[in-house]
C-alpha cells in the first residue's frame, strides 16, 4: 500500500520529473505521470514497483531505506561543526575587485592575530565535539602572519595530546608571500594549500590587482608549477567569476589544464564584501548560465577525450542527485552556519561562517575571551539562523529542487536587508535552478555525459 508522500515535479523535455523530500527521484513519460498524480497506481503494475523501488512513493517495504535516506541527508547537522576558518590578518598584497575577505593593505596596523586569541581560538575549537576536525586559515592573506599560522598548527598538536581528535589543516594563499621556508613547513605539517587562479593572465591580473608592481597571475602560476613539480605537492586552485570572465569560459579550463589543477568550480559570484561595491562585476542570471553552460559543454568534450578534470560544484550536485550527502554548506537545508562551521577574526571574534563575517554584527556570535561552545551554539541567535537557513518556506516548498538546494541567510541579508527573502526572485536561486536543470537533463538524455558525471563521483581528488 502506497502511503501519503510529498512530491514534487517539472517538465523535462518530454518527460515529467518527480522528487520526494528525501531526495530520491524518477522521469516518467507523461501516461506514468498522470497515473501517479492520480494517486490510482496498482501494487501490481510495474510503476509501482518502479516508484516503489527508487524510493519516490513510501510503502511498508521500503520505509526502512527511506528513513535512511533521511538520515544520510541531515547528517551534517548531528556532529557539530567541523570546519573551523581562522583569520591570521586581515592585511593582503592585493585589491580584489571581488574582495569577499573586506581585505585591509599590507602596511595597516593592528589587523594581526596575537598569541593570546590564537591560543583561545584553539582551545574553543578544542570544546567542539565534532571529530574530525578541518582548521583553515583565511585572510586577507594567511602568509603575513606566517608566524601565528605556525603557533596555531603547534599549539594544536599539543592539545592533542589531551584531546586525541583528527585535525586537517588547510591554507588559502594569493601565494605572492610564499617562500621556501614557509613551503617546507607546509609540507611538513600535510596543509593542504589552496590558491586562486581566475584564468589567464588578462582575465586574473584585471580581477586581482596586486598592490604595487608586478603580475599576480605570473607570481601564483609560478609557484603553482614549482609546488606541483618541482615538489609533487598537491595544490587547488578557486576561481571568481566575474563578468570580465563572461567572454572566456574555455579560455579559463585552459589555464586550469596548463597548469594540471586537480578539479575546477565554475561557481557564481556571491554579492558579498568589497562585491558590493563594484557593480560593473556583477552579471544577471542569465548570462551567468550562458557563460557557465558554454563551459560545461567544453569541460565535457575534454573529459570525454580522455583528460580527466571534474568540476567540484557540479560534483556536489550530482552527489545530491545520487541521494548521497555532500557535506558542502551552500547546498545543505539547514545549510552550515554555525551548525557545519565557524569563523573567527583576528579579534578573536566568532561569526556563524566565513561569509557571515563580512556582512555585519548579525552573524557575529561572540567572542572568544568572553564565550565558551556551549554558550554560543545554543544561543537564541544560532537557532534564528538555523532556522532562516532552511528551505522549508512555502515559496521553496513547492520547488522541484528543494531536496538539494540550501538557502544563504547571509546572501539573503546582503541582497535585501533581511535574514528571510523571497528566494525564487534572487539571482542566486535561478542560478540554481538552471544548473540543477541542465545536470538532470544529461543524467537522462546524454549517456556519453552521465558517463562522464559517472566518472566525476568516482574519482578519489575530491
Amino acid at each position: 500500500m502506497m502511503e501519503s508522500v510529498k512530491l514534487r515535479s517539472l517538465p523535462l523535455r518530454d518527460q515529467m520529473l518527480v522528487t520526494s523530500d528525501s531526495g530520491a527521484w524518477v522521469v516518467l513519460d507523461k501516461p506514468d505521470y498522470e497515473l501517479l498524480s492520480s494517486g490510482k497506481i496498482s501494487e501490481d503494475s510495474a510503476l509501482y514497483k518502479r516508484l516503489e523501488k527508487e524510493l519516490v512513493i513510501l510503502t511498508p517495504k521500503n520505509r526502512g531505506k527511506i528513513v535512511a535516506q533521511y538520515e544520510e541527508k541531515y547528517a551534517h547537522i548531528k556532529q557539530g561543526p567541523s570546519l573551523h576558518i581562522v583569520v591570521p590578518t586581515q592585511r593582503c598584497n592585493h585589491k580584489c575587485s571581488y574582495c569577499h575577505s573586506k581585505s585591509v593593505p599590507l602596511t595597516e596596523q593592528g589587523y594581526d592575530l596575537d598569541r593570546p586569541t590564537a591560543r583561545r581560538i584553539v582551545d574553543f575549537i578544542f570544546e567542539c565535539p565534532s571529530d574530525p576536525l578541518t582548521i583553515e586559515f583565511q585572510g586577507g592573506d594567511a602568509l603575513l602572519n606566517f608566524r601565528i599560522v605556525q603557533y596555531i598548527i603547534e599549539r594544536v598538536k599539543h592539545k592533542q595530546q589531551e584531546q586525541p581528535k583528527q585535525v586537517k589543516f588547510a591554507l588559502v594563499t594569493n601565494l605572492a608571500a610564499m617562500n621556501e621556508q614557509y613551503l617546507a613547513y607546509l609540507m611538513e605539517h600535510n596543509v593542504e594549500i589552496c590558491t586562486t587562479l581566475d584564468g589567464p593572465a588578462y582575465i586574473h591580473d584585471k580581477n586581482r590587482a596586486m598592490l604595487g608592481q608586478g603580475s599576480g597571475h605570473a607570481i601564483t602560476t609560478k609557484w603553482i608549477r614549482r609546488i606541483k613539480e618541482e615538489y609533487n605537492y598537491p595544490v587547488n586552485a578557486l576561481m571568481v567569476i566575474t563578468k570580465r570572465s563572461l567572454p572566456y569560459a574555455k579560455e579559463i579550463i585552459d589555464e586550469y589544464l596548463k597548469y594540471d589543477l586537480p578539479w575546477l568550480k565554475l561557481r557564481y559570484l556571491d554579492n558579498l564584501g568589497y562585491a558590493q561595491d563594484e557593480p560593473d562585476i556583477m552579471y544577471t542570471a542569465e548570462e551567468f548560465l550562458s557563460f557557465w553552460k558554454e563551459g560545461m559543454e567544453y569541460l565535457l568534450e575534454i573529459n570525454k577525450k580522455g583528460r580527466l578534470l571534474p568540476d567540484r560544484f557540479v560534483y556536489y550536485i550530482l552527489k545530491k542527485f545520487h541521494l548521497e550527502n555532500a557535506w558542502y554548506t551552500d547546498l545543505a537545508s539547514p545549510c552550515g552556519a554555525a551548525t557545519g562551521q565557524i569563523a573567527y577574526t583576528e579579534k578573536g571574534d566568532i561569526y556563524t561562517c566565513d561569509e557571515g563575517r563580512l556582512a555585519g554584527e548579525i552573524f557575529k556570535l561572540g567572542n572568544v575571551e568572553e564565550e565558551d561552545y556551549q554558550s554560543v551554539i545554543t544561543s537564541d541567535k544560532v537557532m534564528s539562523i538555523v532556522a532562516a537557513s532552511t528551505n522549508d518556506t512555502l515559496m521553496c516548498d513547492t520547488c522541484v529542487w528543494k531536496p538539494y538546494c540550501g538557502v544563504c541567510p547571509v546572501c539573503n541579508y546582503a541582497e535585501s536587508g533581511n535574514l528571510v527573502t523571497i528566494n525564487p526572485l534572487n539571482a542566486r536561486c535561478q542560478m540554481l535552478k538552471g544548473m540543477y536543470a541542465y545536470i538532470m537533463d544529461k543524467l537522462n538524455n546524454s549517456p556519453e555525459d552521465a558517463a562522464v558525471f559517472r566518472s566525476w563521483l568516482s574519482d578519489h581528488r575530491k
